[in-house]
């Protein structure tokens, strides 16, 4: 299939949020956030900034909600603020790596922020980890926006990069970027300079190479097109990211940007990539589980609600209890979804994972039909899709699980 999976996106708003968990020594303890980009190391963040929350252990996405209405209040388990919250920015994220246990939240503001202002960032105690587990102490952290340049630009990236999806098939882990002027009229980038940098979880930041060079050149000459879009690819960046420790050592890569006008002028700004670093504890080929699950003929009985309140997902059980889960889809009038999962890792040592498909009819958040996918061999190939399709069909009045198959 030569077709990429699309950009991450922003997982929307609407799913209800259970209380907090208070801390339970059973479930060990609390998640604390460890960093927030920019805010955590002094640096100032220009505009159109990625904000980078890292947490210490994997955290539900689905405890992740921003408030993405301009309209002053302050709601939501992650908030930004200029004025001490007494007012909130809209925000657009959480961004999704393909799972929804993440150890690295990006969220990004829906307007660009004011030049020369301070902000904070809020977490509240709503958000949980995988066990549910929320944190103990509202964390906030404050950072200021780069003041504004005669002839500055604003450049805007995807989030960052995913370990598993750069094991999956690097050549879609590229980031896509644009950068243009600060103001409408203003002179455009006729040549950029862009150096890689990566930051360590205490904020030190050590030289990268790119393409086995100090710099990527990126040269448009006399071209009038103010924006410049670029690419840039994980896979050309130095130290190498084959290497597992990059992605565990290191929290974001920052591309420091030297711009050249057409007038002549020099301007300069960056930005900061977000690495995620959430991978199971072995070694294997990675494949994405591409799902097809069809129950039209399904009908609500007693206690469930209309089919399109109906929920699917996908889940990856591994040996040693760790479970990845797809995004929840609802079901259309079609009672067709698609709750692909991405980014499977086959233990190459040890014995499979469990694939399991599962629809909750009632809203309790509990499957009430499961399909069991059958077992089946990995290779190690770049990009790998393993197709299933799951179906329902109504026999003698009873909705009935028909065993999932490989296409």
């Amino acid at each position: 299939n030569e077709n990429p999976p699309p950009v991450p996106n922003p997982v929307p708003n609407p799913v209800p949020l259970p209380n907090p968990v208070p801390g339970d020594p059973k479930q060990g303890p609390p998640p604390t956030l460890v960093s927030v980009i920019p805010g955590s190391f002094g640096t100032k963040a220009h505009p159109a900034a990625n904000l980078i929350l890292h947490f210490s252990e994997p955290m539900d996405l689905y405890s992740m909600s921003v408030k993405t209405a301009a309209n002053g209040g302050c709601t939501g388990s992650i908030q930004l603020s200029k004025d001490n919250f007494a007012t909130c920015e809209p925000l657009i994220g959480p961004y999704y790596w393909g799972k929804t246990a993440i150890t690295t939240v990006v969220v990004r503001p829906l307007l660009m922020m004011s030049p020369g202002r301070q902000y904070s960032i809020k977490v509240t105690t709503a958000v949980r980890n995988t066990s549910g587990v929320s944190m103990e102490e509202i964390q906030e952290f404050a950072f200021e926006t780069e003041k504004a340049a005669p002839h500055g630009t604003i450049v805007q990236c995807d989030p960052g990069f995913a370990r598993l999806a750069y094991l999956w098939e690097p050549k879609y882990s590229t980031v896509v970027c644009a950068l243009r002027p600060t103001s409408i009229g203003a002179p455009v980038a006729s040549k950029i300079r862009i150096h890689p940098l990566l930051m360590m979880a205490d904020g030190q930041l050590r030289d990268g190479t790119y393409a086995g060079q100090d710099e990527l050149i990126l040269d448009y000459g006399v071209d009038g097109s103010s924006n410049r879009i670029f690419t840039i690819d994980p896979a050309l960046i130095g130290p190498s990211f084959k290497d597992a420790s990059i992605w565990s050592d290191y929290r974001s890569v920052r591309l420091v940007m030297a711009v050249q006008h057409s007038d002549g002028s020099q301007s300069s700004t960056y930005t900061d990539l977000a690495l995620e670093y959430n991978v199971p504890p072995f070694d294997g080929p990675v494949y994405s589980l591409l799902v097809d699950l069809d129950v039209y003929s399904f009908q609500p009985g007693p206690g469930e609600m209309p089919m399109s309140r109906w929920q699917a997902w996908s889940v990856a059980t591994y040996p040693g209890g760790r479970e990845d889960r797809s995004l929840k889809h609802s079901l259309p009038l079609t009672g067709v979804a698609f709750p692909d999962l991405l980014y499977i890792v086959r233990d190459a040592a040890g014995p499979p994972e469990t694939l399991s498909i599962h629809l909750d009819t009632t809203e309790d958040g509990v499957p009430d039909y499961t399909w069991t996918v059958p077992e089946f061999d990995v290779v190690a190939e770049p990009g790998l899709e393993i197709w299933i399709s799951a179906n329902g069909q109504r026999v003698n009045g009873k909705n009935v699980v028909v065993p999932a198959w490989i296409n």
